[in-house]
């Protein structure tokens, strides 16, 4: 599966790398990347690397651990799990987290990958916010129709998410039942199995039944998505792009939102391709030419690259591991027990 996933993504991103270099004159896209001001990166950088460490802080919040793990290793974690996802296929970077999550017994893995769930719908709902507020104050010039249907198709997957967490939340008794019906038909391993996912999956989530936990959750959703906002914002100003300050905080909302709904696209890792020809589509709309808008995509993405993939490898070997060696581990180590409502005592994890 992540073969065939591997190839789809090399396939797509070939793809995009050709339309974001289509019509792109190479002269004029080497001179735009040897005039830009490489100093005013450095803030964007920091916003970047911030914004990881209010990452952290979030996963820390949305962790319903019993022995919660300590800021430093959750950001170890994090960093590496993005890290991944810039070097292996199928955003394996996910089943990282929780592998090496359950490895310092904070969560076992479907509980990690629930508590990540969590975060990718709360990362949603902040871009769909910010897309609102750009699309309803009509801010991004010349927008076609294709927004509109951008914003109703992000409503419809991000709200439903979200409600589907809510209603788990809120009637667990019935969440369990439906468990145990859908997998009754199951070979009795096979159900066992499934079991102790849905229940790891629900224990996972147990964090948010706290009004506290999700309003700190949206908070620091918002201000993730500011800094990365203002790194986009910071890097307009190294390529010293044509346009007032009001415009180009305009231009980084728009960037934001596109590239990373895009990046969802099944691509090769890293996102190359798609992150590239979506943020030079983006800058095209406000009538940078293709050549520095391509410029800029291209310096954008190298830089989160080398931070995170950079970052990610640090704390790896700090762990002492590979990537081959934490993939090769199981997912879950004990034997799998009745699904039960969240009240009862759950069993912990033997690091």
């Amino acid at each position: 599966m992540a073969r065939k996933s591997l190839w789809l993504g090399m396939l797509l991103t070939l793809v995009f790398l050709a339309l974001a270099f289509r019509g792109v004159d190479p002269a004029a896209l080497t001179r735009a990347l040897a005039q830009a001001n490489y100093w005013l990166v450095i803030p964007p950088v920091l916003a970047t690397a911030t914004g990881y460490l209010v990452r952290a802080a979030r996963w820390r919040v949305i962790l319903s651990s019993r022995r919660p793990l300590r800021f430093p290793r959750v950001l170890s974690v994090l960093v590496i799990g993005f890290a991944a996802n810039n070097v292996l296929p199928a955003r394996l970077g996910e089943l990282v987290r929780a592998m090496l999550l359950q490895r310092h017994g904070g969560e076992r893995a479907a509980s990690g990958l629930a508590t990540i769930f969590v975060e990718r719908v709360a990362d949603g709902l902040t871009l769909l916010l910010v897309l609102i507020v750009l699309t309803a104050a009509d801010l991004i010039p010349g927008v076609p129709n294709q927004f509109d249907n951008l914003e109703l198709l992000t409503a419809a997957v991000f709200l439903g998410l979200a409600t589907c967490i809510g209603l788990a939340l809120a009637r667990e008794q019935l969440a369990c039942r439906l468990v145990e019906l859908l997998v009754r038909p199951l070979p009795r391993r096979l159900a066992r199995l499934a079991t102790s996912i849905a229940r790891g999956i629900l224990d996972g989530l147990a964090g948010m039944r706290r009004p506290e936990r999700l309003a700190l959750t949206a908070l620091l959703s918002l201000l993730v998505w500011l800094l990365e906002g203002l790194s986009y914002f910071g890097l307009a100003a190294a390529f010293n792009l044509p346009l007032d300050i009001t415009q180009r905080a305009v231009l980084a909302g728009t960037v934001l939102v596109l590239v990373n709904l895009s990046i969802m696209i099944p691509s090769a890792p890293g996102y190359v391709g798609t992150f590239d020809f979506v943020a030079k589509g983006a800058l095209v709309l406000f009538g940078v030419p293709p050549e520095t808008a391509l410029a800029y995509a291209i310096v954008s993405h190298t830089l989160q690259y080398v931070l995170v993939t950079g970052a990610g490898l640090v704390f790896l070997a700090r762990e002492g591991l590979t990537l081959r060696t934490l993939l090769g581990a199981p997912i879950e180590s004990r034997t799998a027990a009745p699904l039960a409502p969240l009240e009862e005592p759950v069993e912990q994890v033997v690091p």
